[in-house]
């Protein structure tokens, strides 16, 4: 699904970016090579780099 329609940002790319250590939408851009532009997408970025805090710090089943 598509998270930033102004630079062609889809959810995996959020993802891979939270993955390498992108803890903020300005650090997905840079991640990217890209800027903001109308900035619709940061709300939804933020719940895809909240979904990664939420699952580093659920336990793990043994």
């Amino acid at each position: 699904m598509y998270v930033c329609l102004c630079n062609d940002l889809k959810c995996r790319d959020v993802r891979t970016a939270r993955d390498s250590g992108a803890r903020t939408p300005s650090q997905v851009f840079r991640a990217h090579g890209l800027q903001p532009r109308c900035g619709k997408c940061i709300d939804c970025m933020r719940v895809i780099l909240d979904e990664g805090e939420q699952q580093a710090s659920m336990p793990r089943a043994s």
